[in-house]
């Protein structure tokens, strides 16, 4: 995957996500039922524990970082001290940003039309 598809991947899925969220409202934050036993604001817990466990910068830093990288970097573990060989940096970046959004926005979406 070069870059700038990964960015642009990136950017649109925030996008989503945060207007996914505000659908939801304040009011039902707290209701069981989205995922499982989760209310939405178990599922926001879970991803902003592993976005700030996984990257440990906030989103736009992240951005920053990664436009800073080459595409090799993107692509290549060997760029990383401590990131194992058989990993791929872009993948775990974006298993813990717009993928791991992706994974939770179909239960929330069920549950959103459950609720009308």
């Amino acid at each position: 995957m070069d870059k700038a598809t990964f960015i642009e991947g990136l950017r649109n899925e925030r996008a989503g996500w945060e207007a996914l969220l505000a659908q939801v409202g304040k009011e039902r934050m707290l209701e069981p039922g989205a995922a499982g036993a989760w209310s939405v604001k178990d599922i926001i817990a879970h991803i902003m524990w592993g976005e700030r466990e996984m990257i440990g910068v906030c989103y736009a830093q992240l951005l920053e970082a990664i436009q800073a990288l080459s595409d090799e970097d993107f692509n290549d573990s060997h760029h990383f001290r401590y990131m194992p060989e058989e990993w791929t940096p872009w993948q775990i970046i974006a298993g813990c940003s717009f993928r791991h959004y992706r994974d939770h926005m179909p239960s929330i979406r069920a549950w959103l039309q459950q609720k009308v």
